[in-house]
C-alpha cells in the first residue's frame, strides 16, 4: 500500500525531498525508509518507532534507527528537513503532543508528510472491528486539520477518501527568507 498508494499521493501533494534529511516516524519494519530514499530522493533517512522489534527491521533500511516515543522525541530541535508520519498518528492517544514534537524537530521551512486513518473507519461496525487502536481522542479530518493548526503548522494540500483516509502535507513556517527545506 505504501509504494502503490501513499507514495504517489504524497509525492503529488508535497513533491520529492532531494538532498534532505528526513525522519520516518513510526517506521515499523522499515519499508517506508526505502521508499523515502528511492521515490522521494531523500539523502538521509532516520527511523524511529516505539516498538524495539520494529526498529530492528528499520535498521537495515535507515542510516539511524531509534526507539522512541512520538510524544517525547529523543531528537534535537530543528534536526530534519521533512518528517514522514505514514499511518502513525491514529495509533497515538495524545496525537496533539506528537504533532508539537514533530514541529519541534523540523527545521524552519520543513515539511510534514502524513497519511492517516480517520475515526470513520476506526469506528466502522464491520471494518473497524479488526483494528486494535486507542479508542480515546480519535480524530475526524477536521480534528486533525485543527490539530495541525494548533501545533503551528501551515497546511498545504490534502486528499481524502470519504471519512476513512486523509493524506496531507503541512509546513513549519520559515523564520527567514533563507530558510528552506533542503
Amino acid at each position: 500500500m505504501a509504494r502503490k498508494l501513499e507514495a504517489p499521493t504524497l509525492l503529488d501533494l508535497g513533491g520529492p525531498v532531494p538532498g534532505c534529511r528526513v525522519l520516518d516516524l513510526g517506521c515499523g519494519k522499515g519499508v517506508g525508509s526505502r521508499i523515502l530514499r528511492e521515490d522521494f530522493q531523500a539523502a538521509r533517512v532516520d527511523s524511529l518507532d516505539l516498538d524495539p522489534s520494529m526498529v530492528q527491521g528499520g535498521r537495515t533500511r535507515a542510516r539511524a534507527a531509534v526507539v522512541g516515543d512520538a510524544c517525547a522525541l529523543p531528537i534535537a530541535d530543528e534536526s530534519y528537513d521533512a518528517v514522514f508520519a505514514l499511518q502513525v498518528l491514529h495509533h497515538i492517544e495524545d496525537w496533539q503532543s506528537a504533532l508539537k514534537e514533530i514541529r519541534r524537530v523540523l527545521r524552519p521551512g520543513g515539511r510534514l508528510y502524513g497519511s492517516e486513518t480517520l475515526v470513520g473507519l476506526l469506528q466502522h461496525p464491520i471494518l473497524g472491528a479488526w483494528m486494535d487502536h486507542p479508542e480515546e481522542n480519535r480524530f475526524t479530518e477536521r480534528d486533525l486539520l485543527d490539530g495541525l493548526e494548533s501545533a503551528a503548522f501551515r497546511l498545504g494540500k490534502t486528499r481524502r477518501v470519504g471519512k476513512w483516509f486523509l493524506w496531507f502535507v503541512a509546513d513549519r513556517p520559515a523564520t527567514r527568507i533563507s530558510d528552506s527545506r533542503c
